[in-house]
C-alpha cells in the first residue's frame, strides 16, 4: 500500500513539474522587430522590484537603436526570474525588443531580449543602427 501511494505521489509531482516547466517556456515572437515599439542595445544600469513579486522595472542606458526614438535611457517592465523572466544583471549589455501589452509602460521578456553571442548575431542582421547624440555634441 505504501509503495502504491509513493508511486502516485511521484506521478503527481512529475505532472505538476511538467506544467510548471511548460508555463515558463518563452513566447518567441515570429516578427520581433515588426511587433516591437522600440529596439535598442544598451547597458542595464538599474533594476527595481515592484509591489508585484512577478514584476520588476529595469532601466537601460541606450547606446544604439533601430526602432523608436529613445531619450538616452529606456525604462521597461519585465517579469522577475521567479516568474519566468529574463535574468538581467546590472552592468551587462543587452539587445532589447520592447513592446506594449498590458500596461502603459514598455515591456520586455525572455525571447525579446538577447545578450552575448545572440545579441551580436542579431545586431549584424539589424545593421549599424543609430547612435544617440550627446547633449555636448548637439551644442557644438
Amino acid at each position: 500500500m505504501k509503495f502504491k501511494s509513493l508511486i502516485v505521489l511521484v506521478l503527481i509531482l512529475i505532472v505538476a513539474g511538467a506544467n510548471i516547466a511548460y508555463a515558463c517556456e518563452p513566447v518567441i515572437p515570429k516578427h520581433p522587430f515588426r511587433d516591437a515599439k522600440i529596439v535598442f542595445f544598451g547597458e542595464l544600469v538599474e533594476t527595481t522590484e515592484t509591489n508585484d513579486r512577478c514584476s520588476r522595472v529595469v532601466k537601460f542606458k541606450v547606446e544604439r537603436y533601430w526602432k523608436g526614438k529613445p531619450a538616452g535611457y529606456a525604462t521597461l517592465e519585465t517579469p522577475t526570474t521567479l516568474c519566468c523572466g529574463y535574468g538581467f544583471r546590472v552592468g551587462e549589455k543587452y539587445l532589447v525588443y520592447a513592446y506594449r501589452e498590458k500596461s502603459a509602460r514598455l515591456e520586455t521578456s525572455v525571447g525579446w531580449t538577447f545578450a552575448d553571442d545572440l545579441a551580436e548575431e542579431r545586431i549584424k542582421k539589424l545593421g549599424k543602427g543609430k547612435v544617440l547624440e550627446s547633449k555636448n555634441a548637439a551644442s557644438k
